[in-house]
């Protein structure tokens, strides 16, 4: 049997202490940023998907009606 101490507490009080003290607090993290990279690759992705699906999908239909005649 493991046991585990949880320490959420202990953080949650360095957290609120950090807080306090504003000038200890440095934010050299940008969420809004990043955030908006992590949203427009996937979109990219899923538009190059769906370009490439749509050219094949066009090349094999007039490829199969230019040789049924």
């Amino acid at each position: 049997m493991v046991f585990f101490i949880d320490d959420s507490l202990d953080y949650a009080m360095k957290i609120e202490e950090l807080l306090k003290n504003k000038s200890e607090f440095i934010v050299s993290y940008s969420p809004t940023l990043s955030g908006f990279k992590n949203r427009i690759t996937p979109l990219i992705l899923l538009l190059i998907s769906i370009v490439a699906i749509a050219l094949t999908t066009a090349a094999l239909v007039i490829i199969l009606s230019a040789m049924n005649g």
